[in-house]
């Protein structure tokens, strides 16, 4: 129990922490492509391209999905170090100071960290990689995003 709250507690800290990162952060052009999948629901697959979606700070990259499809929210973030080695799978249990993620269905809290995995297949200053995260109660989420530069 004590450990549960310390983990919430800590990623809690984290995600505020990147909500001040964003707002001082830059938000970014690219492109989200995603795949959502519910138990009860049909499977549903979103190509997204623009801002919004990603974002970067000093010390981190942030993918962010909050869509309402046939009547049901679904939210997904995740918050990547820049520290993530290239080509290299990472699981996201244990690597809570590297990549986490969270999914949402309908509003409803999940136990706050999706489990799955995650590669970047390339770094700064444009990320791109490719993810699977599924979060127990909630639904899963496969795809991939890049980050472009705006071209004028």
């Amino acid at each position: 129990m004590l450990v549960e709250a310390y983990f919430l507690s800590s990623l809690t800290y984290r995600m505020k922490k990147m909500e001040i990162e964003q707002k001082d952060g830059i938000e970014s052009w690219g492109n989200l492509n995603v795949k959502l999948k519910h138990p009860d629901h049909d499977e549903k697959f979103e190509s997204l391209t623009g801002y919004s979606y990603l974002s970067m700070g000093e010390e981190s990259f942030r993918i962010k999905l909050a869509k309402t499809i046939d009547g049901h929210l679904y939210y997904m973030a995740a918050v990547g170090s820049w520290n993530l080695e290239i080509n290299k799978d990472y699981p996201l249990k244990g690597n809570k100071d590297l990549i986490f993620a969270h999914l949402e269905f309908d509003k409803i809290p999940g136990d706050q960290y999706a489990d799955g995995t995650f590669r970047l297949t390339r770094g700064k200053p444009y990320p791109q990689g490719v993810f699977d995260f599924v979060e127990e109660g909630a639904f899963s989420a496969s795809g991939d995003f890049e980050f472009l530069e705006v071209r004028e």
